[in-house]
């Protein structure tokens, strides 16, 4: 196991810390966004209304992690088999991508 319990404890309080810190950031802009609604997402939650209801500040903001969240597992995605299906598309690039560290090392000797 690479990591000990204790790491993986720490791991955990160092997560929560961030994200009480990043909701700390968020609500304040939530909250101004509700006397100044611009053309954005956030603006977008905060008119949206259902069974004439809208969403709370506290719902805003753990929606706004969970799409940044989302999407940033689906660009990583999308990037990681970009360059895996270019790759694989042309080995010859592959090949040469390979080949260029060690010509750049080889440069000054």
């Amino acid at each position: 196991m690479p990591y000990s319990k204790e790491k993986f404890y720490d791991l955990d309080v160092e997560k929560g810390v961030a994200l009480n810190e990043f909701k700390a950031y968020l609500l304040p802009i939530v909250q101004e966004k509700r006397y100044h609604l611009t053309d954005d997402i956030i603006s977008d939650l905060i008119r949206a209304e259902y069974e004439d209801e809208r969403l709370t500040d506290e719902e805003i903001v753990t929606f706004s992690l969970g799409l940044l969240a989302t999407g940033n597992e689906t660009t990583t995605n999308l990037i990681i088999n970009s360059f895996y299906c270019f790759l694989v598309d042309s080995p010859r690039t592959y090949k040469e991508l390979r080949e260029e560290p060690i010509r750049k090392m080889s440069i000054g000797k």
